[in-house]
C-alpha cells in the first residue's frame, strides 16, 4: 500500500513538472500581433552569432498569418525591415499557446514542406509586385504529387496545399521543383527546394 502511494505521489510530481515545462515552452498567445511581438523581442535579446543575418534587421513584420489546415502548425510570411521576405513557423501546444520553431529569410518566390500533426503541407509563398506571374506549379519530391497555384492578381501571396496521405517528405534524394509561369504560359523562373 505504501509503495502504491509513493508511486502515485511520484506520478503527480512528474505530471506537475511536465505541465510547468510545457507552459514555459508554449508561451506565445495565438495571435498575429503576439507572434510578431515575440519574434521582435526574441531577436532583439538574442546575440547568437548564428542568427546574425536576422539580427541585422530592426523590425520584423508579419505580412500574412495562416494556420496550415486544421493542424497544430502556423505559418507567418514575414517582412524584415521592409527589405527582405521570409517565414516563421509556430507550433501550437495543448494549452492553445504557441512555440516559435524557426525564422528564415528567403528569396522572392519559395516552396517549403512542413510536417504537422495532420500530415504534410506544401506552402508556396513570395512576391508578385508587377503581377507578371500567372501561376506556380510544384512537383514534389520523387514526383509523388503536383499542384498549381494561381497568383496572377496577388502582389504578396501564401498558398497552402494539403499533401495526400500517402505523401512522404524525401528531400535527401530528390528535391521538389517549382516552376513560375507568366500570363502567356512561358516559364520565367524555376527553383528547387
Amino acid at each position: 500500500m505504501k509503495k502504491r502511494m509513493k508511486l502515485s505521489i511520484l506520478g503527480v510530481i512528474l505530471f506537475i513538472f511536465y505541465i510547468i515545462f510545457h507552459f514555459s515552452d508554449y508561451n506565445i498567445k495565438n495571435s498575429k500581433v503576439e507572434a510578431e511581438q515575440y519574434i521582435n523581442e526574441f531577436y532583439d535579446k538574442n546575440d547568437d552569432s548564428s542568427l546574425s543575418a536576422i539580427n541585422d534587421f530592426l523590425n520584423i513584420e508579419i505580412v500574412e498569418w495562416l494556420q496550415l489546415g486544421e493542424s497544430d502548425t502556423w505559418f507567418a510570411h514575414v517582412l524584415f525591415d521592409n527589405k527582405l521576405y521570409g517565414f516563421a513557423i509556430f507550433k501550437e501546444g495543448w494549452n492553445q499557446r504557441l512555440q516559435l520553431e524557426s525564422v528564415r529569410a528567403e528569396g522572392a518566390i519559395n516552396y517549403r514542406e512542413f510536417e504537422t500533426n495532420k500530415g504534410f503541407y506544401g506552402v508556396v509563398f513570395g512576391r508578385n509586385p508587377t503581377l507578371n506571374i500567372d501561376q506556380i506549379k510544384v512537383i514534389t519530391a520523387n514526383k509523388q504529387y503536383q499542384f498549381i497555384n494561381d497568383v496572377d492578381t496577388i502582389k504578396t501571396f501564401v498558398k497552402i496545399e494539403k499533401l495526400p496521405e500517402y505523401y512522404t517528405m524525401d528531400t535527401k534524394s530528390t528535391p521538389a521543383n517549382f516552376f513560375v509561369y507568366d500570363k502567356e504560359g512561358y516559364i520565367i523562373s524555376e527553383g528547387i527546394y
